[in-house]
């Protein structure tokens, strides 16, 4: 990119210093990890307060550290590509899966196996969509987002027991993590 102005520098600054101390991380780990999350997910330094906000909460509500999540959204995003959802929704889903006792490494294999599935699904998958009337690609290739998934299967799901839900959900292509979805 380019040079930052020295307002610029000082507004990124004050947001990692406000984030290094409510987390209780060295100034440092916290600038590495705000930085590394916003390049990840090409924000502006216009969005550097809502990353930290995310990063800050994700990271108390899922009981990891500061590094480990901005960590697990780098990898997250580096495996899914263009297709992943915005942070903001990567990180609801963290949070969601850590609720229903996924965490850590667990988290980012459940998520990538989900969401890969749903952005790359199979003949038998895509069949599976098209009978229950839903598709979670958009007309230019992309995963539509999550609340576009959720509005579309949470009707289907709904009423129906553990076993039944997450078979239904394999069948359209979440994948292993259907049972903490």
């Amino acid at each position: 990119g380019h040079a930052l102005t020295s307002t610029q520098a000082l507004g990124f600054m004050k947001v990692s210093m406000d984030l290094a101390q409510a987390s209780g991380v060295s100034l440092g780990s916290a600038t590495t990890t705000l930085t590394g999350v916003m390049q990840a997910f090409h924000l502006t330094l216009g969005q550097a307060k809502t990353a930290s906000d995310l990063l800050f909460s994700a990271s108390r509500l899922t009981g990891t550290s500061l590094e480990t999540e901005g960590a697990t959204l780098d990898k997250l995003r580096a495996k899914l590509g263009a297709a992943s959802p915005p942070m903001a929704q990567l990180t609801a889903l963290q949070v969601d899966l850590a609720m229903h006792g996924e965490a850590g490494s667990r988290v980012l294999m459940s998520l990538t196996a989900s969401l890969t599935g749903l952005m790359t699904p199979t003949a038998k998958v895509v069949a599976a969509q098209q009978a229950m009337g839903v598709s979670f690609i958009d007309s230019s290739g992309k995963l539509v987002s999550m609340r576009s998934i959720i509005q579309q299967v949470g009707p289907i799901i709904a009423g129906m027991g553990n076993a039944q839900a997450t078979a239904t959900l394999k069948s359209l292509g979440f994948g292993a993590a259907s049972a903490k979805l």
